[in-house]
């Protein structure tokens, strides 16, 4: 979604495949509106000092490569 978040689908073999990316389409967007909102705001409140660094921002390709050894 809006290439920050990946959205994943379950359904079983009695559903549309039609329907079901019609409906992630119109979900999509309305996430990618959401997040982009989010952002925004959380933009504008680390650029006023309201907002600190994410905790997650430490963390590495290989740290998060280790949870799945």
């Amino acid at each position: 979604v809006d290439n920050r978040v990946i959205l994943a689908v379950v359904f079983d073999s009695r559903s549309s495949i039609g329907l079901v990316r019609l409906r992630v389409k119109k979900s999509s967007e309305n996430l990618a509106q959401i997040f982009s909102e989010i952002s925004g705001k959380a933009e504008k409140d680390k650029a006023a000092g309201r907002l600190e660094d994410s905790p997650f921002s430490e963390i590495s390709d290989d740290d998060i490569d280790s949870l799945f050894r």
